[in-house]
Parts: structure tokens; C-alpha cells; sequence
């Protein structure tokens, strides 16, 4: 679930309250600063989609004509096939100028990821949300990859690609299906299978950096394509690009 900030609440002359409510902390910096330049610059000719994680109740009160849940995130793993984005409302809701930024609910940019999302663990893909995706995009892709792995070019964990270009957040724990209705279609890892593979380091701390790029076009490959064919495809059509980067170790001795 998330709240929209529209122009229903923006044209009503709620600017003060808006602001009010956002600083009180509720949300990261780069958050306010998307706000504060939408206000500023655009009035009330856009809208901004924020996770409800990251929401507080504070600021959907003082939006409350504005504020709408848009996709709904259910624990059910079959229904997350059909509802495993968060979407944002219009495809340009921020301005172009402010850079696309990813982040994790699991873990902070350079830390540990939990063991649930390990061979030590559940195994589950862990969640992401992102800011920033810029006019024309018309497709994302999303790389999961170890370049400390003990082979050349690394370990591909993780391959997602023609992501809706309204989404905003992917929920933990998607299923390794080829095709994610509303979502996109998943390639193959290197262990050989469709889908998400979680960290599982040999020996010492591995990095792992999930790469998303927006795309200016819709990618023509089948389910199971490789991350070297995803990149290949994506050569020319890269309108931004961010990056989020976790660190793990076997917890028990091989």
C-alpha cells in the first residue's frame, strides 16, 4: 500500500501542511527534496507516489483528499504473481533533474543482507524501491550480481527485465515464475535456474550490487535470458541508472 501526494491535495492550498508533516522526520532527505522541488517547480500539474512504509500517518492525514492507496501488496505469494509492484500514477512524477536512487527495506547501502534472503536462510528475493525514473522510460531491468564470486565476470543472482515503468517498489519474496503479470519477465541465473538466487558466498564477505537501469524501450527477449543478453539488448536505450550495493558472509562453515 502507499499514498499518493496529487494535485487534488497540492491545488487545495495545502502546501504548508504537506511540509509540516514531512519534516517531521517521517521520510529519508532525498524524499523531502522530491517533494519540496514538485511544489516548487510543478504546483499542481504532478504527482508523487510514496511507499506507506515510508509514510507516515501524519502526512496522510494532512493529505487526506489526496491520498489513495494504488496497488495493494498481499502476503499471499500467488497473489504477489498479480500484485507485486507498487505503481506510481503517472509515469514522470518527479522531475528529471533529481537522479534515480534505489534502496532496500532488508538492508542499507553497503551493509549485511539478512540470512532470509541466503542459501542460509528462506532463499527469498528481498525487497526494493526506487525514486527518479525519468520521462520516456518505457521499461526498467533489474541485475543482481557478485563480482567477488571465484569465476570470470562473477555470479548473476537475479534477472528482471521489462518492469512496468509505473513501478516503484518490488516486494520480498517473489516467486520464480518466467512470466510476473504487472511486473516483468525473469531471466536466469547462473545456477542454470529462472528466477531469483540468493547470496552464498564460498568462503569470506561478498558483495552483491543490484543494478536497475530505465530503459527507453521494451526489451525483445524471451524468459530465461541471460544477463550478458540483458545487457547486450539494453546497449543504446539506458536513460538512468542506479545502484545498491550488500555485503554477505556464510554465517556457518562450509
Amino acid at each position: 500500500m502507499g499514498y499518493l501526494i496529487s494535485d487534488d491535495a497540492v491545488s487545495s492550498g495545502k502546501h504548508d501542511g504537506i511540509f509540516q508533516a514531512l519534516q517531521s522526520g517521517n521520510l529519508l532527505g532525498e524524499e523531502l527534496a522530491i517533494v519540496s522541488a514538485i511544489l516548487k517547480h510543478h504546483g499542481s500539474s504532478l504527482s508523487l507516489w510514496m511507499p506507506s512504509k515510508q509514510f507516515s500517518m501524519l502526512a496522510a492525514e494532512v493529505v487526506a483528499g489526496g491520498s489513495m492507496p494504488v496497488c495493494n501488496i498481499s502476503n499471499s505469494r500467488e497473489q504477489r504473481t498479480k500484485d507485486c509492484c507498487v505503481q506510481s500514477k503517472d509515469k514522470t512524477d518527479i522531475p528529471e533533474a533529481i537522479p534515480m536512487e534505489m534502496k532496500s527495506m532488508a538492508f542499507r547501502a553497503g551493509g549485511p543482507i539478512p540470512s532470509r534472503h541466503t542459501c542460509e536462510g528462506q532463499n527469498i528475493s528481498p525487497p526494493f524501491s526506487w525514486t527518479g525514473v525519468p520521462a520516456g522510460t518505457k521499461s526498467m531491468a533489474l541485475i543482481l550480481h557478485d563480482p567477488d564470486a571465484p569465476r570470470q565476470d562473477g555470479f548473476t543472482h537475479w534477472v528482471l527485465f521489462n518492469i512496468d515503468p509505473t513501478c516503484r517498489e518490488i516486494d520480498e519474496d517473489i516467486a520464480n515464475d518466467r512470466d510476473m503479470a504487472g511486473l516483468g519477465i525473469q531471466g536466469k541465473n547462473d545456477g542454470g535456474k529462472i528466477g531469483y538466487m540468493g547470496p552464498c558466498p564460498p568462503s569470506g564477505r561478498h558483495r552483491y550490487i543490484a543494478r536497475l537501469y530505465a530503459l527507453d524501450t521494451i526489451l525483445t527477449l524471451n524468459s530465461g535470458a541471460l544477463r550478458q543478453d540483458v545487457e547486450s539488448a539494453m546497449e543504446g536505450h539506458i536513460l538512468a541508472k542506479a545502484a545498491l550495493m550488500g555485503t554477505y558472509a556464510k554465517q556457518a562453515a562450509a
